[in-house]
Formats: C-alpha cells, sequence, structure tokens
C-alpha cells in the first residue's frame, strides 16, 4: 500500500493538484474583479471629471449669453416697469408679469397633451394654442408680443417717445372685453330673424336651423327705441347659446322704430344717448353676443352728427 502512494506521488511530483488548480481560479477571478473595477473607478472619475469641466463651461457660456442686458426700452403697467425686448418682429414683455399685471387670469394650461393659453376675459372664454402664440424664451425669461396682446385682447399702448411705452390692464368690466372684433373666419352671411315675442321653441329652432351651412350670423329684432329713451327688449339668451352651439354669431339687432323725430329727441341728449350706450354693452355682456346690428332708418340731416356720435 505505501509503495503504491510512493507511485502516486512520484507520478504527480511537478504536477499542480486539484487544490492548487481551484486556489489559481480563484485568486484569477479576485484579480480580473479588481481589474475591472479599478477600471471602472478610473472611467467614472474621468466621466466626472469630463462632466464637471461642461458644466463650468456651459455656466460660463449661460453667463455671458443669457445674462438679462440693461433695456434699451421702458414698457410699465401702472408705474411698474416689466421686462422688455425689442425683435425684429416687434415688441416682446415679460409673459408672467404681463398675465398677472394685465390680463389677470391668461395662462397656459394643458388639455389632452397639449398647451392652450386661456383666458376668460374674452368672450366666451376663448382659447389660443400656444404654437399659435408669439411667445419666446431668453435670458431664462419667457416674452409675449406685445402687439399680438393688444390685437386680441384689446389692450391699450401708449408710446410716450421713442424708447417709452406704456400699457393699460384691461379689467374684466373693460367695454373692450364685451365686444371682441372678431369676425367669422368665412365670409359673413347674415339672415334677420324677426321676433314678435321673444319666445323660443322648437318650431322657431327648426326654421332657423334650415339655414345652417348657408348662413354664420343671425340677427334677431331683439330691441326698440322707446319714446322715454330706452330700448324695448326681447332678448332670450337661450338663443345666443343655441346659436353659439349649432356654429353661429348673434349680432342683436337695433331699430329706432322708424321715428325720426323719436330718434333726433333721444340721440341729441348726451345723457340719454350715453345711457342707450351703456345699456347696450351691458347687454352684449350679460347675453354673450358677438355683436350689435344697429338699424337705425328715416333719419334726417338734423341727426346725422349726433347718430355718428352715437
Amino acid at each position: 500500500m505505501s509503495d503504491n502512494r510512493r507511485k502516486r506521488k512520484k507520478k504527480n511530483n511537478g504536477q499542480p493538484g486539484i487544490k492548487e488548480i481551484a486556489l489559481l481560479i480563484v485568486a484569477a477571478a479576485f484579480l480580473l474583479c479588481a481589474v475591472i473595477l479599478i477600471t471602472k473607478g478610473i472611467r467614472k472619475d474621468r466621466a466626472e471629471k469630463e462632466t464637471r469641466r461642461r458644466n463650468a463651461s456651459s455656466e460660463s457660456s449661460y453667463d455671458e449669453e443669457e445674462s438679462m442686458p440693461e433695456p434699451t426700452l421702458t414698457v410699465s403697467v401702472e408705474g411698474e416697469t416689466i421686462p422688455c425686448l425689442q425683435q425684429d418682429d416687434g415688441l416682446y414683455v415679460g409673459f408672467d408679469e404681463c398675465n398677472a399685471k394685465v390680463l389677470h387670469d391668461g395662462l397656459i394650461l394643458d388639455e389632452k397633451n397639449q398647451q392652450f393659453f386661456y383666458t376668460t376675459l374674452t368672450e366666451g372664454k376663448q382659447k389660443f394654442p400656444k404654437a399659435d402664440v408669439p411667445l419666446m424664451t431668453k435670458f431664462g425669461i419667457e416674452f409675449i408680443q406685445l402687439d399680438w396682446v393688444a390685437q386680441n385682447f384689446f389692450v391699450q399702448v401708449e408710446q410716450e417717445d421713442a424708447v417709452t411705452f406704456h400699457i393699460t390692464p384691461l379689467e374684466p368690466e373693460d367695454e373692450s372685453s364685451v365686444l371682441k372684433a372678431k369676425l367669422p373666419s368665412q365670409p359673413i352671411s347674415m339672415f334677420w330673424f324677426q321676433d314678435f315675442t321673444g319666445g323660443y321653441d322648437d318650431d322657431q329652432k327648426a326654421a332657423v336651423k334650415k339655414t345652417k351651412g348657408n348662413a354664420n350670423v343671425m340677427s334677431p329684432t331683439w330691441y326698440s327705441l322707446q319714446e322715454d329713451g330706452t330700448f324695448k327688449s326681447l332678448a332670450n339668451k337661450k338663443w345666443v347659446k343655441w346659436a353659439h352651439k349649432n356654429d353661429m354669431q348673434v349680432w342683436a339687432l337695433v331699430d329706432n322704430a322708424f321715428d325720426s323725430a323719436l330718434t333726433l329727441e333721444v340721440l341729441s341728449d348726451e345723457e340719454k344717448r350715453e345711457a342707450l350706450i351703456a345699456y347696450l354693452l351691458e347687454q352684449c355682456q350679460t347675453l354673450g353676443l358677438d355683436g350689435i346690428n344697429l338699424d337705425f332708418e328715416s333719419l334726417n340731416e338734423e341727426t346725422a352728427p349726433y347718430f355718428i356720435e352715437f
């Protein structure tokens, strides 16, 4: 037995055994892991250094490019200056400031993954896709084109001199927010809706609905001048809601009862004339009218200047 062991030992002499091989494999694995970790550490360190270098370069560039320069123009709202920039396509003002100080409740909101500019100050709570709003981000500030704001929301912009502008904020009760200067996108095709009762029933709706596709503005005969200098009204808000649902605008017809003497008497009185204007504007706001169809007939030459003032 001892001879056999000696023979096997002699036979294996100079060659690694199983245990030695296992130890070599384990050592090699540890060495490989160490190499991999060291390599990753070196790469990570290099990446972090590169990132810091780029960030430093970016911050330096941002400081150089995105610092708001001293404005050469001054735009103010109620005496308070707001950011502004003169661009090739017009004057831009800070959106946040314009939104808060001028439009009051205009904002950008998401709706089904789309952004809209929205305000309740325009009749019908009008919305504009953000893509259609002339916005610009520069110097870390979002700007909006002032001409666009003025045209769409009737904001008054006064130029004091070559470099000074003043914006008059739009108040919710401002008459300019009541009457929108917005015509139908297609040519105007208007019909008179002769209304004697101010009613609203299915037969009337069926008759008016026949015009759909051929007309886009209905003008119901709702207001008529009275002897006391007021208007008789047959207005019915249900018609306005119905017309808007059917893609029609409503321009209420205002007549003078074909009475030239009465018209002269009322319109030549400044107090009565102003009262008529205030009443019609209030009706536009209350009913959501899109316009007024002024149908004063049988006027004489004497009435002309007062009618123009009205």
